[in-house]
């Protein structure tokens, strides 16, 4: 599945053809009059009569289409709620979603079955990028994205295999996944918290990327094929407002595999969370931590 070609055709005026027009690292579709321009993977702009929407295509058979620079493909044209669907003979199907709760709830929920490595993750963001107001407004939207989100880092922790007491890093356009395995090295110190590095994005991240420690007896408690955790930072974090806030530092999300959790903790968590030194901050201003929760949104 690849975000690749935009299919733009108004539901009252449908085409059974797609034109496409590659040059330069550009691709121009031109339907019923319509041309859309995407000058690189994942960065599209969809939109029927001024509506936002999101655009879904599965390929193949493209060996053909390597070196033609311009090409138009007869389609097959399906109606579902709030979407149409294009199947380009011998090519592609692709899915026109609006930006609406009805089109979008099933977008994401579609990604399940295929949600085991990065590019399941990319096209998630893809979805909530094509339609950033929705994302904004819709609490059941926003809720059903941070599940998908929450079952794709799972899935990728599953299939990765660090080394004992190492870590592999996953960057994914708009988040970075470090994926830990805790050495039984690492909870035999003296220690009683472990310190575990939280991905960083860009270089100007470093100066403020939190610091985070777990309590190491509460790891030990844990089977050692389970001490599997994931650590996530963002660079976009609008999923997690829930109302007018606004959030100064990283957002860093803690994700532990297998069936014991930590909790009843004798030693806390410890993170230390920075912000940048050019913040603004008003005399009415305060900074306070939350934490989220999938059921009733942030909570301090």
């Amino acid at each position: 599945m690849v975000p690749l070609l935009l299919l733009l055709l108004l539901p009252e005026a449908l085409s059974d053809q797609v034109c496409l027009n590659i040059s330069d690292g550009e691709i121009t579709i031109r339907i019923n009059a319509t041309d859309i321009v995407e000058k690189r993977p994942g960065n599209l702009n969809c939109s029927v009569d001024n509506c936002p929407c999101h655009i879904q295509c599965m390929f193949s058979n493209l060996t053909e289409l390597r070196n033609v620079s311009s090409v138009c493909l007869d389609s097959e044209v399906e109606h579902g709620p709030q979407m149409v669907e294009y199947k380009i003979t011998d090519y592609s199907t692709c899915s026109l979603h609006l930006c609406t709760n009805i089109s979008i709830l099933p977008a994401i929920g579609s990604l399940e079955s295929d949600s085991s490595d990065q590019s399941g993750m990319k096209r998630l963001l893809l979805i909530r990028n094509s339609c950033q107001n929705l994302f904004s407004s819709d609490f059941q939207v926003k809720k059903a994205f941070i599940r998908m989100e929450r079952q794709m880092i799972h899935k990728i922790m599953e299939t990765s295999h660090p080394d004992s007491g190492g870590f592999i890093n996953y960057s994914m356009q708009e988040l970075s996944l470090n994926v830990f395995n805790i050495s039984e090295a690492q909870l035999d110190s003296s220690n009683s918290r472990i310190q575990l590095e939280a991905p960083q994005l860009l270089p100007e991240n470093m100066s403020y990327i939190p610091d985070i420690w777990l309590p190491a007896h509460a790891l030990h408690n844990i089977p050692k094929d389970e001490r599997i955790i994931g650590l996530v930072s963002y660079t976009q974090h609008s999923q997690f407002q829930f109302d007018k806030e606004k959030i100064s530092s990283m957002v860093v999300r803690i994700e532990q595999l297998g069936t014991k959790h930590l909790h009843n903790l004798r030693t806390p968590i410890k993170m230390t969370f920075r912000i940048p030194p050019n913040t603004d901050m008003g005399n009415e201003s305060r900074l306070q931590c939350y934490y989220f929760d999938e059921n009733d949104g942030c909570e301090s």
